[in-house]
């Protein structure tokens, strides 16, 4: 069950990169050096969630050591490299978004309310790497315990469900107030 939870949350991180990234592969289209941006982040998207589950059922060998209790199965199913891989790959990813959309900030002028939406999702792209690297030194700190890592993991993936659909949400807002 854990080895599922763990495909799970990656799916579901990834899939929250992928929203982002479908976004501004619409608003950057035309853009050439943000389209190239936007193409290596869906290259190392897709490489780094291979690689993350690879990791999560090739660090124990043989598998069936994950689920064996006596003897100890040793320290493979404390996960720790596909934790590092999965919290690595993921900063690595948010940079590179936030890479895209720090520029796309500055191209226009936009009015003081538009300035302040855009730095506030900035600050949750930027708050979202924060949390992985907490939940990395908090889970290693505790032993890699379940609860340290389930809980930092509902943290990371609340964080990253909002920044992931704050552009939806914002845009949606507008229509509202605009009727």
């Amino acid at each position: 069950l854990v080895l599922f939870a763990r495909v799970l949350l990656t799916a579901a991180l990834w899939l929250q990169i992928c929203l982002l990234l479908l976004f501004y592969s619409r608003i950057t289209s035309g853009i050439t050096w943000a389209d190239r941006l936007t193409k290596t982040a869906w290259i190392t998207a897709c490489l780094t969630f291979i690689a993350v589950v690879l990791a999560t059922f090739l660090e124990c060998r043989p598998i069936s050591l994950y689920w064996q209790v006596d003897p100890d199965p040793g320290h493979c199913v404390r996960a720790y490299a596909q934790l590092l891989i999965q919290c690595i790959a993921n900063i690595v990813i948010d940079i590179l978004l936030l890479s895209i959309a720090y520029p796309l900030i500055c191209l226009r002028k936009r009015s003081l309310s538009e300035y302040i939406s855009l730095y506030t999702l900035f600050a949750l792209g930027t708050f979202c790497i924060v949390i992985t690297i907490i939940r990395v030194v908090l889970i290693f700190n505790e032993d890699s315990s379940q609860t340290t890592r389930s809980l930092w993991a509902s943290v990371q993936m609340f964080v990253s469900c909002f920044v992931a659909n704050a552009p939806t949400i914002y845009g949606s807002l507008r229509v509202v107030r605009r009727k």
